[in-house]
């Protein structure tokens, strides 16, 4: 950053006084009164390149002079206020109802991609990449926005627009710090053509808002992919574990080449590959036997280190967008069908979304097994309940508390007793989000011999209760 940014988080931008633009100011108090997703809505809307980031991926004000005082910034902003009712009902011609965790849905399905390899090396079944695949072969779109990793810190996301399948492959893997995915649509503002677009769900109500408010992308952006999601998680852990590691690897003459947040399928396993094309586990790099699987660490880190703004967000499954995808946490429904394998668990939302799973399967790109509504259902429901009744219950303390809450236009329907005491149980594990001095002691600890041990028993535990 250059010396003449000028830093949004903590309050900063009042300081400025009277001589920043009315949007920039309010831009500021969304950001310091933790409502800002770090989704990338205003960088990527901004017609003057007023904006830029800092290195916790909030926006930044790096090019004063510029702005036209337009407040298309605050305009598209998902953080502050999303109309969500009115979305949903333009979108899906239904009316939202909070209690349908799963949002409308034409048909579900659990699906993988029919190319061997590309199943192998993407993210659960690699339904999306295949999708990505036969569009880009067919002509039906020109570009795709994902999240890649970082070249030069590949511990982070870097958004990108692609233009082929194997940039798109490229990025493929989860990728769980938050990225400012819609900074990437400035390029599509700016270049003619079609193109697609994967998200997680902030970033989907970022990108409706910026189709309302910019025709062109109305007609641009073709499709959008969204991805379950239950809370993103801060840089810090990161970034401490990646100079550990680092340091490590350094001190037997090697270097980190690549970071694989699940290698192998269905939940996979954070890996580290090093520059002698050896692998280690990222979080305990000299476990011999047991080693936690993404998921199981996801659950540690989420703990501690989830954002502010992710507490007060209920939409888990991308209602918004054509198609949700995320891993299919369910029973198997038959004995067939081996998570283990790579699967996707896809929810056909749109029109638009029905037609290219169609298309994808007609041109054998995707095998799609068709899941009645009550199977649907009972997929990732823990998560989705646990996410939506978290975020009204906050909601509704905020607002007690006066505190500035997104406005979501919607009745927040009253939790019963028993939903109430498993959100302030839920919260009490995420004491150390509330309470940022003593979190990084907490996370040393959880990456302690004890840690693992910890989580080794948990691991003992979930498979007994299995049998």
């Amino acid at each position: 950053m250059s010396e003449n940014t000028i830093l949004l988080r903590n309050k900063s931008v009042n300081n400025q006084g009277p001589s920043l633009p009315s949007a920039l100011v309010e831009l500021g108090n969304i950001v310091s009164d933790d409502l800002c997703h770090r989704c990338g809505s205003c960088l990527g809307i901004c017609p003057t390149d007023v904006l830029g980031r800092d290195d916790e991926d909030y926006p930044t004000i790096k090019n004063l002079d510029a702005c036209i005082n337009c407040n298309l910034c605050v305009k598209v902003c998902p953080g502050d206020e999303i109309d969500f009712p009115k979305y949903y009902k333009k979108i899906h011609e239904q009316e939202f109802q909070a209690e349908k965790l799963h949002g409308y849905f034409q048909k579900a399905y659990l699906g993988h991609a029919l190319d061997q390899d590309m199943r192998y090396r993407t993210t659960s079944g690699g339904v999306v990449t295949a999708i990505f695949s036969q569009l880009f072969s067919s002509g039906a779109i020109d570009g795709a926005i994902i999240v890649k990793a970082d070249e030069q810190v590949k511990w982070r996301g870097q958004p990108a627009v692609v233009s082929s399948v194997e940039e798109f492959i490229s990025g493929a893997k989860s990728k769980y710090v938050i990225a400012p995915t819609n900074e990437a649509i400035a390029y599509i503002r700016k270049n003619p053509g079609r193109y697609a677009v994967v998200g997680l769900p902030c970033q989907i109500h970022g990108l409706q808002k910026m189709q309302k408010v910019n025709k062109p992308l109305r007609d641009r952006i073709v499709l959008s992919f969204g991805i379950f999601c239950h809370a993103a998680v801060e840089h810090d852990p990161l970034k401490y574990i990646w100079i550990k590691r680092e340091e490590e690897a350094q001190g037997e003459g090697k270097q980190i080449e690549r970071l694989i947040t699940r290698l192998g399928k269905h939940p996979g396993i954070p890996t580290l590959k090093l520059s002698d094309q050896s692998e280690r586990h990222l979080y305990f790099p000299y476990s011999k036997k047991y080693r936690p699987n993404s998921t199981e660490m996801l659950n540690v880190l989420y703990r501690l280190y989830t954002p502010a703004r992710c507490f007060t967000c209920f939409d888990a499954t991308s209602e918004l967008a054509d198609i949700s995808v995320g891993d299919p946490w369910m029973r198997e429904p038959e004995k067939s069908i081996k998570f283990h394998n790579g699967y996707t668990f896809v929810l056909a939302r749109t029109a638009r979304g029905m037609e290219a799973l169609r298309q994808a399967q007609k041109q054998e790109a995707i095998s799609l097994y068709p899941l009645d509504d009550k199977q649907a259902l009972k997929c990732n429901t823990k998560m989705a309940v646990e996410k939506r009744h978290r975020a009204f219950y906050l909601l509704q303390q905020r607002e007690k508390q006066g505190l500035r809450i997104p406005r979501y236009n919607l009745e927040i329907p009253a939790l019963k007793l028993k939903d109430k005491l498993k959100v302030k149980l839920n919260l009490l594990t995420h004491y150390f989000c509330f309470h940022h001095p003593h979190r990084l002691t907490a996370l040393k600890l959880a990456l302690s011999p004890l840690g693992y041990y910890a989580l080794l028993l948990n691991h003992i535990r979930r498979r007994l209760q299995k049998r």
